[in-house]
């Protein structure tokens, strides 16, 4: 009926509003190939114009030792009709450099054929200040450790060296009652 015409035309138009004007960016790869990328996505990838991503293969946005996996998640998402988890992964900004993003993928039909919705959040920064992190424990000259109140889950060389331990891995997952002295356990 023309009512459940103009219901359909009013549902896909939300929900294009609705990719359109969200915050995370939005890919839809058809065959393997770009066929819509939201503006946030536009950003994210540093293209100005859509038709910079739309009708490439999205491979060449993912990172060439990603590649297998991406085309393994593709094939799950397309093929059988999975949705993903979310999982991190390694992309190419259009000028090649890395970003590090946060994906699922989602089976939809596009233009009447099975195609892959990618929902992404780019966490390269927050990835970049935990390497940051990382390096700035292990190479400080006092000993640190980080534990969960149980075992420690991060230690540094100096902490090793301190108790008596070959390397921080031989530390990382011990409980913390392990270094104690047996005095002060209570």
């Amino acid at each position: 009926t023309t009512s459940d015409i103009t219901a359909q035309v009013e549902a896909e138009q939300r929900y294009r509003n609705l990719i359109e004007q969200s915050p995370a960016p939005v890919l839809v790869h058809n065959g393997g190939v770009l066929a819509y990328a939201n503006p946030a996505a536009l950003a994210m990838f540093g293209a100005e114009e859509p038709d910079q991503l739309v009708g490439r293969p999205v491979t060449d946005l993912v990172h060439p030792d990603d590649l297998d996996d991406y085309r393994k998640r593709l094939s799950q998402i397309v093929e059988e009709g999975i949705v993903t988890d979310l999982i991190e992964q390694r992309h190419k900004r259009l000028d090649g450099s890395e970003i590090v993003v946060i994906s699922r993928g989602v089976p939809v039909i596009w233009d009447g054929q099975r195609a892959a919705l990618e929902a992404l959040i780019d966490i390269t920064d927050r990835v970049k200040a935990e390497r940051q992190y990382r390096e700035l424990i292990e190479h400080a000259p006092m000993a640190i450790t980080v534990d969960d109140g149980e075992r420690f889950i991060v230690a540094n060389q100096a902490f090793a060296d301190l108790f008596g331990a070959d390397s921080p891995a031989a530390v990382v997952g011990r409980p913390i009652v392990d270094i104690m002295d047996p005095d002060d356990e209570e």
